[in-house]
């Protein structure tokens, strides 16, 4: 790929062989954009561990329409580094708009991007954005930079985050949220009732540290519960902004911060 594509206002389903950045291309890949669809399922998207400003699929907002990206089996979006947000994914859309993003993994494996904050996966925040992970993994991704401004190893998200299931494991940030960083305030969500998010590492290289080696979370309301799994290295920052429900029985300390 030596130039973006562009996926505009149409449903597209892309399988089969594999799509790599070209030497010398730094920007997005691929855009999905103005109410579009993509399913990527039994597809290899490569960025080439070449240094870049740009993802492998960056979706954008439009108004009064919802833009979706669906990872089915056998889909691997893998060795993106870029200098922006999302390592693999990355999702806009403005604030408090009506510009709908729908990001659904359920299936295939995300692994070794890097960016600044979400290595795998980031959105902005407080958007009308959602995550949902149903299955797949997502692994070996980084978060690098500032230690204070990097966040989210493997996903960072400021809008609704939803995991049912699947892996997020041997991720990694110089900052905070070695697998998720969660933030947005009450007006944003992040519900887990299944998967594992488990051996991912913060700045502090421990799961007792305040970093959260696998899940950070800042701002939001929190559910916790069935069947998820969080080992250890689970940190709670309490305020105003935040709400914390638990329902799934713990095996395991959380640190919470008052």
């Amino acid at each position: 790929v030596t130039n973006t594509i562009t996926i505009d206002g149409k449903h597209v389903k892309l399988t089969g062989g594999t799509l790599t950045r070209g030497t010398g291309f730094t920007e997005d890949m691929i855009e999905v954009t103005n109410g579009s669809s993509l399913t990527l399922a039994d597809i290899t998207l490569d960025g080439k561990n070449i240094s870049s400003n740009g993802t492998l699929v960056r979706a954008t907002g439009s108004a009064e329409k919802t833009t979706v990206i669906i990872l089915q089996e056998g889909a691997v979006l893998q060795n993106n580094i870029t200098t922006g947000a999302g390592g693999a994914i990355s999702l806009y859309a403005n604030f408090q708009s009506t510009e709908n993003i729908e990001f659904t993994m359920n299936g295939g494996t995300i692994k070794n991007n890097t960016a600044v904050s979400g290595g795998a996966i980031a959105d902005n925040t407080n958007a009308p954005i959602t995550i949902t992970i149903n299955a797949g993994k997502i692994t070996g991704n980084t978060a690098n930079g500032d230690s204070s401004t990097t966040w989210g190893g493997a996903i960072y998200s400021g809008s609704t985050l939803i995991i049912n299931g699947g892996e997020i494991t041997n991720n990694s940030t110089t900052g905070r949220g070695g697998g998720v960083f969660k933030t947005g305030g009450l007006d944003t969500t992040f519900t887990m009732n299944g998967g594992i998010i488990k051996n991912n590492t913060a700045r502090d290289m421990s799961v007792t540290g305040g970093s959260g080696a696998n899940v950070y979370v800042n701002q939001c309301i929190f559910t916790l519960g069935d069947n998820a799994n969080i080992p250890d290295g689970l940190y709670l920052k309490l305020g105003s902004d935040s709400k914390f429900y638990i329902s799934s029985a713990l095996k395991n300390a959380i640190e919470i911060e008052d």
